[in-house]
């Protein structure tokens, strides 16, 4: 944290974090004790592991504070939380701290290989580029036996071993409050947002964490269809994070005979998709602000055709 004034007058950064840094503005954790404990509680124990890696991951605490905020919503409704690429923990064990999570009747769970990215699922552009990179400096060692160790003092916490989506199938909660995805690249990432979409409670946020990171295109672009699809929009963060929000209604829950979104969601999980293409983020966002948007279930037909406006769960 920097403060105050240049000697030449010039006014000094607020905040400077990986990546970006801001002047003139409040910082909103600097007054929140229970997330600078907790930041400081992960930084003492990853410090040594990625010192010599990638030690910008020290300096994201901006970041750990977004999630920190997105599980802090999430306590608000019910569901359990999801963390899809994990490693040693950054930003779902600063989450687990903040949120005294081994005292909440929920489950944390924790999705990984622990040993890096699975190379068949790069596409060519990720594995020549910083997925491949990650691979050769990064992620050189089995983390799984240190994450353990980092997870232990909260008892709710399930680490799953192995490559998303196949462990998806093998287990997972039924119902999500929060969803952090942070796997590098595009297959596993859009594959888990299809997988949870439905599982997810209405309201939740989702946080996709290289969404705007340079070399991140091809997942950017990826997730950035998936939310076109159910007509939203990924929102950037200078964190470099994306984030999503499942809405609370929709357009096409009016005139469908669907008085709830659990209704709503039942009808339409085993309807076919719609074959279109999906439009580009402006498109669809000019589309909405004329009152243009078409009735749909979130890209499905059958019994959600055919929307009359907006209808509050």
């Amino acid at each position: 944290m920097l403060n105050g004034q240049t000697a030449a007058g010039l006014p000094r950064f607020s905040y400077v974090g990986a990546r970006f840094g801001i002047w003139g503005l409040n910082v909103p954790f600097d007054s929140d004790e229970r997330f600078t404990r907790a930041w400081a509680r992960t930084v003492s124990e990853v410090r040594d592991h990625f010192a010599h890696r990638t030690p910008e991951v020290l300096e994201t605490d901006w970041k750990a504070y977004v999630c920190c905020w997105a599980g802090r919503q999430a306590l608000q409704v019910e569901g359990d939380f999801v963390e899809c690429g994990v490693n040693l923990g950054v930003l779902s064990g600063t989450v687990a701290d903040y949120l005294d999570f081994a005292s909440l009747p929920r489950t944390f769970w924790l999705y990984d290989t622990f040993k890096g990215i699975p190379p068949e699922q790069m596409s060519p552009t990720e594995a020549a580029g910083l997925a491949g990179w990650h691979n050769k400096h990064n992620y050189t060692t089995d983390v799984y036996d240190l994450a353990l160790q980092r997870f232990a003092r909260f008892p709710n916490a399930r680490l799953v071993r192995g490559r998303v989506p196949d462990t998806l199938a093998e287990q997972a909660p039924e119902t999500v409050a929060f969803l952090n995805l942070d796997m590098n690249i595009a297959y596993p990432t859009v594959a888990a947002a299809e997988f949870f979409w439905p599982r997810l409670v209405r309201g939740t946020v989702i946080l996709l964490d290289d969404d705007l990171s340079a070399n991140h295109e091809q997942e950017m672009f990826a997730i950035q269809e998936f939310a076109a699809e159910r007509d939203l929009l990924v929102f950037g963060l200078p964190t470099g994070q994306g984030l999503i929000i499942k809405p609370r209604w929709q357009r096409s829950m009016v005139g469908a005979g669907h008085e709830t979104p659990q209704q709503h969601d039942k009808g339409c999980e085993t309807a076919p998709p719609v074959a279109r293409t999906a439009p580009t983020r402006l498109a669809l966002h000019d589309a909405l602000a004329a009152g243009r948007s078409a009735g749909r279930c979130a890209s499905r037909v059958g019994r959600c055709g055919g929307g009359r406006g907006l209808r509050r769960s």
